[in-house]
């Protein structure tokens, strides 16, 4: 009488040690799947710091050029410009439309970066748009409006990670006519 329950226990014990390997398993893959989840979100994080910095930097690039440049005379912007081609940036008479509309009609591309290439990997294109806002009542201010857009290492509008910033600037010469003959 005691042989029949053996057998039936043995099933038992083989049926409870399939369901905890399923159990197992399933659990195996959903950390497996987490694992990947987060490892993206981490990259897409890298993806928008590196996008700010490159937009930053073309701000800065465009500020600096100004200042050295003591502004330039605004002309009617139309198009694409390279700046590694021509070396000059250019000031438009007219402010940007939308600037989340991207790619825009009118900017500057292929800005020198500071600290050059990134490692293993052309740098990030960013591109900016520099147009004159108006002139201060004494005629020695000219305010300007710069925007600059970086993209992240995808480097393609929509495709991965996009920063665009806008200042005002305010460019002031020092000479000034005090008036004495």
């Amino acid at each position: 009488m005691t042989e029949p329950i053996r057998a039936r226990e043995r099933g038992f014990v083989l049926l409870f040690s399939l369901f905890l390997a399923i159990v197992l398993g399933a659990l195996g893959v959903a950390m497996l799947r987490g694992a990947s989840v987060r490892e993206r979100v981490a990259g897409n994080a890298i993806d928008k710091q590196r996008a700010l910095r490159v937009a930053e930097d073309a701000l800065q690039y465009a500020e600096t050029w100004l200042v050295r440049e003591q502004g330039d005379v605004a002309v009617q912007c139309t198009g694409v410009t390279d700046a590694s081609k021509s070396g000059r940036l250019r000031v438009c008479s007219s402010a940007l439309g939308n600037p989340s509309e991207l790619p825009w009609p009118e900017r500057t591309e292929n800005l020198p970066r500071p600290g050059g290439q990134l490692p293993g990997n052309t740098a990030p294109p960013s591109a900016v748009h520099i147009a004159e806002v108006g002139v201060a009542g004494n005629g020695l201010t000219r305010y300007y409006q710069i925007t600059a857009v970086g993209y992240g290492e995808t480097g393609t509008p929509g495709a991965g990670a996009v920063a665009v910033l806008r200042s005002t600037f305010k460019l002031g010469t020092a000479a000034r006519n005090l008036g004495v003959p």
